[in-house]
């Protein structure tokens, strides 16, 4: 159950010894992984030879060795929702399970994932003492190409020993709900009617989807005929997750507009908290065109035409004595 390196047994040398001097030998020992935790005898013999050039052995010697349990450790995690194309935080708790202490505890993947990996590579836990635990926070960046799935990934727990000699865990693993990609925003229009041959303000709803405060987010409003805007860009400062502010947006639409559904598009480009410049999805939005109720003016001007012609004619006859029934 104990060996020596690869064997059994060792050879150590002392060059020489006083009457009653002591001298300290250190060996590299290890324990099977299966090996019971208990008390192991060590036997041992010392060869020597003395001052008169006399070989002698002593063979019975024995010393009792200690066992301790292998150390162990529990994961547990929260808030394990993440979305493909983003970086996100899963909450990670291990906790020291003794029997001693461990120094330098990191969390790492124990191998490449195609669309998962850590953002920081190995994340630093601490030292823990038998029965601590410690959350830490660590980091993902999922790529677009992640599948909507529950993904079980191996964890490997590195640490050091009192000893300084480093080991490995890697009887762990961490489960993560991916979700489908989303919009970094959503966009509404409050009002999607516009009358053809006319120009009015039109209001856009932007809400942030993402988990994470965006800044410096820019907007523009794109359009074609017979749709047009002399005033297409709009700007916030910042809005934080779930948060929704108004653009107001100047938008036209020409004379000979049919009255039919159009579209408008909307991009934006944003600072994401990591200060990373940004440019997200483009985002079309429905707009109805319709026509003016009312007649066209046309119609009036020629109305009006008729009424002026016809009273000056009569004003004429009456003028002149003639009678209008005449």
């Amino acid at each position: 159950m104990l060996r020596f390196g690869e064997a059994a047994r060792d050879t150590a040398r002392v060059n020489a010894l006083e009457a009653g001097e002591t001298e300290t030998i250190t060996y590299e020992v290890s324990v099977v992984p299966d090996a019971p935790n208990r008390e192991y005898g060590l036997d041992g013999t010392v060869r020597y030879t003395d001052s008169d050039g006399i070989r002698g052995h002593d063979s019975d010697l024995s010393v009792g060795v200690s066992t301790v349990g292998e150390q162990a450790f529990s994961v547990t995690a929260t808030d394990t929702t993440l979305h493909a194309d983003e970086e996100g935080g899963v909450a990670v708790t291990v906790a020291n399970e003794g029997p001693t202490t461990a120094h330098d505890v990191t969390i790492d993947l124990d191998r490449q994932y195609p669309n998962v990996r850590l953002l920081e590579g190995a994340v630093s836990v601490g030292t823990l003492e038998p029965g601590e635990s410690k959350t830490t926070e660590v980091p993902f960046s999922l790529s677009r190409n992640a599948d909507p799935v529950s993904k079980r990934l191996g964890l490997a727990l590195g640490y050091r020993t009192a000893d300084g000699e480093a080991r490995v865990d890697t009887d762990h693993s961490l489960v993560i709900d991916i979700q489908e990609r989303r919009d970094d925003f959503s966009v509404s229009l409050t009002d999607t009617t516009i009358t053809a041959d006319s120009s009015r303000l039109v209001e856009v709803e932007v809400t942030n989807n993402r988990d994470q405060r965006l800044t410096d987010i820019e907007a523009k409003l794109g359009t074609s005929d017979p749709l047009n805007s002399e005033d297409d860009e709009g700007y916030v400062s910042a809005l934080d997750p779930g948060e929704t502010t108004t653009m107001t947006f100047e938008l036209s639409a020409t004379s000979d507009a049919n009255p039919k559904t159009y579209s408008v598009e909307m991009d934006f480009r944003y600072d994401d908290r990591k200060d990373k410049t940004k440019m997200s999805n483009t985002y079309r939005i429905p707009v109805e065109v319709e026509q003016d109720s009312g007649l066209p003016l046309w119609i009036f001007a020629v109305g009006l035409l008729a009424v002026v012609s016809v009273g000056g004619s009569l004003y004429y006859r009456v003028r002149s004595g003639g009678s209008p029934g005449n």
